[in-house]
C-alpha cells in the first residue's frame, strides 16, 4: 500500500516511503523532477512531493479495484484508465477529473440486449505523447483510441 522511492545506486535503503493508499499500488510515474503520482486499486491516484511524506492531493472519480488501468502524465495533467471503460484526465491542482472519455462497448451481434454497464471492459493502457496534447488509450477489448485534449482558459474539449 506504499510507494518506495529509491536511488538505484544504493538499493539497500529507500530514500522515502510514501504511505496513504488503502490497497495495492499498481503504477507510479514522475510528474516532474520533484513530484510523482501513484495509482492504486483503491480507486485513487495520489500526488506526492519527493520532499514530503504526506500526499499533496488525492484524485478520485475513476474506478480501479482489480485491474491494471494504466497511468500517464504530461507534467500538469494525469491520465488514467477506469474499470467503467473510460479514460479520465485530471489536472494536478484539482481533485476531480476535468475530462472523461467513455469507450463504446463492444457488442456481439447475438447480445442485442446487453447494456453498457453489464460489460467487463476497462481502459487498460494509457500513454501521453510527450510535449503534446495527445493521449493514446486502449481498452481490454483491444480498441485503441487517440485522443487530443484542448485545454484553453479552463475550457476542456476531448476529441478522438
Amino acid at each position: 500500500h506504499c510507494v518506495h522511492y529509491y536511488d538505484l545506486r544504493n538499493t539497500k535503503e529507500s530514500l522515502a516511503v510514501f504511505k496513504g493508499h488503502r490497497k495495492a499500488v499498481s503504477y507510479t510515474k514522475f510528474v516532474n523532477s520533484s513530484e510523482i503520482v501513484s495509482a492504486s486499486t483503491d480507486s485513487q491516484l495520489k500526488l506526492w512531493s519527493l520532499d514530503r511524506p504526506q500526499s499533496l492531493r488525492t484524485f478520485m472519480g475513476h474506478t480501479n479495484e482489480k485491474n491494471f488501468v494504466g497511468l500517464a502524465t504530461d507534467g500538469d495533467y494525469v491520465a488514467c484508465g477506469s474499470e467503467n471503460n473510460s479514460l479520465y484526465i485530471y489536472y494536478k491542482g484539482l481533485t476531480k477529473q476535468i475530462l472523461t472519455y467513455k469507450f463504446d462497448t463492444v457488442k456481439n451481434v447475438l447480445e442485442k440486449e446487453r447494456k453498457d454497464d453489464d460489460a467487463n471492459e476497462f481502459v487498460s493502457a494509457v500513454c501521453w505523447r510527450q510535449g503534446s496534447n495527445v493521449v493514446v488509450a486502449a481498452n481490454s477489448q483491444g480498441i485503441i483510441k487517440v485522443c487530443g485534449c484542448f485545454i484553453n482558459s479552463w475550457r476542456f474539449n476531448l476529441f478522438s
